[in-house]
């Protein structure tokens, strides 16, 4: 009997064992299964954002290609092709027709941006009043009473 009674609770305890491995086993299984469509859904959405970029990339080429070519017309047009780039500004005055020395000139600045011909900053490498450090400086500074109309002398930024 008391053999009988061992067996049984062998049975019994290997019965719970085996309920209790196979919950674990569907628990798992379950959390692999959801971290599994998480990554295949991860894995979508950046073969989208991968073929989104390639596109872009695409339309970037394109739009380099058309600027070059742009680029490469506008430099046939003035005459700034081949060897000519290295040669003296005044040959290539020389060679340009009247619409492109018209053009240069209109791109050349004139004159005084403002009745005030004081300048109180040369172009040039100076010491920066604020930094109290030599920095290079890009323009040229015109002193004025304040209220002093200014205008533009050329195409560009004042």
């Amino acid at each position: 009997m008391r053999q009988r009674n061992t067996t049984a609770k062998y049975l019994l305890f290997s019965l719970i064992f085996l309920a209790f491995s196979l919950v674990v086993i569907a628990i798992f299984s379950l959390w692999f299964s959801d971290k599994t469509v998480h990554i295949k859904k991860e894995e979508l959405q950046l073969a989208q954002k991968y073929r989104q970029l390639q596109q872009k990339i695409a339309d970037k080429e394109r739009e380099y290609r058309t600027i070059s070519d742009n680029i490469a017309e506008l430099r046939e047009e003035t005459g700034l092709t081949g060897t000519e780039k290295r040669e003296n500004i005044s040959l290539l005055l020389k060679k340009a027709t009247p619409k492109i020395r018209a053009m240069i000139l209109r791109n050349i600045p004139s004159g005084y941006p403002c009745s005030s011909r004081r300048i109180t900053s040369h172009f040039g490498w100076r010491m920066h009043p604020i930094y109290h450090e030599e920095r290079f400086h890009h323009g040229i500074d015109f002193g004025g009473k304040p209220g002093i109309p200014v205008r533009a002398t050329c195409n560009g930024i004042v």
